[in-house]
């Protein structure tokens, strides 16, 4: 990957509970690569639903599957969106 040319991954995307069972974490099989994060995860009728932050390593820091992780930006992210936007 260069940095000029808009990669995109579809699928689906699953909650990744059995591997973060504390928070409401989304994973998506996306083989894009080290860059994706800050990327959006989007329903097919482009709502965002997420953003890329993190894939699974191994001790010398490689990557060992095509997970890519997020945040649920569910009713709770809206809730603290809204609340800020309202603040300023």
């Amino acid at each position: 990957m260069d940095g000029c040319t808009q990669f995109s991954c579809t699928g689906d995307v699953v909650d990744a509970v059995d591997m973060y069972p504390w928070d409401n974490r989304l994973e998506m099989t996306c083989d894009m690569g080290a860059g994706a994060s800050g990327g959006p995860m989007a329903t097919t009728d482009g709502r965002i639903v997420g953003a890329n932050s993190h894939v699974d390593t191994d001790d010398q820091d490689q990557r060992v599957n095509d997970h890519l992780y997020s945040s649920d930006h569910g009713d709770q992210a809206v809730a603290v969106i809204n609340a800020i936007n309202a603040a300023n």
